[in-house]
């Protein structure tokens, strides 16, 4: 599997990539920095390219980006990010609807919220033996 991974200062980052590595997985690291998370076009060509070049199986960041979010979504790449942050403010941006993401969010309390908005799952991971996946019911934006 062919993993491209944004890195930036989180405090969990180098055990992220060495499980995917160890897992098998060829990962390549995006570290470009976001000067502006609403609008950066730099940011977002330069991941385009990258995106579209590459032929990843997923892009993979640590809390949601809505930037990458969209960046996929555009090169039609699905796009994984685990939130280890909260309240994670990103995450009411109207990219995390995109149909290329998952988004891992182990916040109960946002998990509840987004189950009762129109994302198609929202994940609990409460038991860590156990991940229940809820389907949730498409409503208007």
């Amino acid at each position: 599997m062919k993993i491209l991974i944004y890195r930036w200062n989180s405090y969990n980052q180098n055990d992220i990539e060495s499980a995917f590595k160890d897992a098998g997985c060829v990962c390549d690291i995006f570290n470009e920095k976001i000067s502006n998370y609403e609008n950066d076009p730099s940011f977002c060509e330069k991941l385009y390219t990258i995106l579209k070049n590459g032929k990843y199986d997923f892009c993979f960041s640590i809390n949601f980006f809505p930037l990458i979010s969209g960046a996929c979504h555009d090169t039609d790449t699905l796009y994984v990010s685990w939130n280890c942050d909260a309240p994670l403010l990103a995450m009411y941006h109207r990219n995390v609807f995109f149909d290329t993401n998952i988004i891992f969010e182990f916040d109960y309390n946002n998990l509840i919220e987004f189950k009762n908005v129109n994302f198609s799952y929202a994940i609990d991971d409460d038991d860590e033996n156990q991940v229940t996946v809820f389907p949730v019911t498409t409503a208007e934006y």
